[in-house]
Formats: structure tokens, C-alpha cells, sequence
């Protein structure tokens, strides 16, 4: 589980919890953009640090904030 912290279209700040399930969808999407080869299990917390703040992808989430879908 991973608490990472957006900015919606709206220009409001929005702390989600991302599991590993979701993130691994977004790791796979961030290695197509990047050409990063390492495996998901190898990343590291500046891994997905770098991830989080370049990736591109659509992030669908619940009034609690848990995240529902990546695409």
C-alpha cells in the first residue's frame, strides 16, 4: 500500500491509497512510457517516487479515496 498525493483537473490536492494490485497496472503502464525494464518487485521507494511524478494515466478513485482503476 502506498498514500501518494494528486492534483485533480479542479486543481484540488487528493491523497490516495494506491495497493500493489494498482500500482503494479501503473508501474506497467509507466514502463511503456519510460522503456524501464526492472521488475515490480525490485523498485524501489525513488522508483516509484519517479513513477508517480512522470507517469501519464487515468486514475479513477472512490469517495474514500481508495484507488478503483488506472488506465
Amino acid at each position: 500500500m502506498t498514500p501518494a498525493l494528486f492534483v485533480t483537473a479542479d486543481q484540488e490536492d487528493v491523497t490516495l491509497t494506491i495497493f500493489d494490485d494498482k500500482l503494479s497496472v501503473l508501474y506497467a503502464i509507466y514502463k511503456q512510457q519510460s522503456g524501464q525494464d526492472k521488475e515490480f518487485s525490485q523498485l524501489t521507494e525513488k522508483d516509484l517516487t519517479e513513477m508517480l511524478l512522470s507517469v501519464n494515466a487515468t486514475i479513477t478513485y472512490s469517495h474514500n479515496n481508495r484507488v478503483l482503476a488506472i488506465s
